[in-house]
C-alpha cells in the first residue's frame, strides 16, 4: 500500500497527515515536508520515522517543531484520509472497510488538534477522487459527480455539496455503471461525456 501524505493549505503553521506502513510512509513524509514547509525535515523525519513500525494509522507532524502525535489507530487495513475539505481545514477520515462505503463511519479531522468528529451524509463521490478531484460545477461551490448502483445496473448523476456532504440526483441512467473519474459534464452543450469499455460516450443532460 503506497502511503499518501496530506497537506491541508488552510491550516496555519502546516500539520501534514500522514498515513501509510512503516515501509514508504518515513520517506514519503520526508521528502514532502522538504519540498513544501520545511528544508530540515527530511534527515530529522527519516531518522525517527524509519526506526519505528507504524502499522496502518494517522500521525501529525508539525512542521514547526517535527513533534509527531498519532491521532489514532484501528485495524492495518481500517483507516484512510479519504479527502481535504478546501475551505474547512479539515479531513474527512473513513474507518471500515474500504471495498464497502455504504458500511464505513466517516470523521472530520481537524490536523491541528486531532479532533475527531463523527460526521454523515453522502461519501462515495470523495472517495472515487484518485488521479484528479472532483470536477467544479460553474458559478457554484458544488461538484458534478456520478454514483453507480451495482444491484439495479445504473449510474445516478448530479451535483455533490463536499461541505454538507449531500448529493443531488439530475439524470439516471440504466444499463451502465461509471464512477466520476470516468465522467466529464459539457455544461455549454449539457452532454454527458464518458469514458467506458475503451469508448468515448456521450449522453444528454
Amino acid at each position: 500500500m503506497v502511503a499518501e501524505i496530506k497537506l491541508p493549505e488552510a491550516v496555519p503553521h502546516l500539520i501534514a497527515v500522514l498515513e501509510g506502513d512503516e515501509h514508504n510512509l518515513y520517506e514519503l513524509t520526508a521528502q514532502a515536508l522538504k519540498n513544501f514547509h520545511a528544508p530540515q525535515a527530511g534527515p530529522i523525519l527519516r531518522k525517527r520515522l524509519s526506526e519505528r513500525h507504524l502499522g496502518r494509522q494517522l500521525v501529525r507532524i508539525d512542521a514547526r517543531t517535527y513533534r509527531e502525535d498519532k491521532i489514532t489507530e484501528f485495524a492495518r487495513e481500517d483507516i484512510r484520509a479519504v479527502a481535504e475539505i478546501i475551505g474547512h481545514g479539515k479531513l474527512v477520515i473513513s474507518h471500515g472497510e474500504w471495498d464497502k462505503p455504504e458500511d464505513q463511519t466517516y470523521s472530520l479531522l481537524t490536523p491541528s488538534t486531532g479532533a475527531l468528529e463523527t460526521v454523515k451524509g453522502e461519501f462515495r463521490p470523495l472517495i472515487q477522487q484518485t488521479y484528479r478531484p472532483l470536477q467544479p460545477v460553474n458559478n457554484s461551490q458544488e461538484l458534478w459527480a456520478a454514483i453507480p448502483d451495482k444491484k439495479l445496473n445504473k449510474t445516478v448523476v448530479g451535483r455533490y455539496d463536499a461541505k454538507q456532504f449531500a448529493f443531488t440526483p439530475l439524470i439516471e441512467l440504466p444499463d451502465i455503471q461509471f464512477d466520476s473519474m470516468q465522467m466529464w459534464v459539457d455544461e455549454s452543450t449539457r452532454l454527458i461525456y464518458v469514458a467506458y469499455g475503451g469508448q468515448l460516450i456521450r449522453f444528454k443532460g
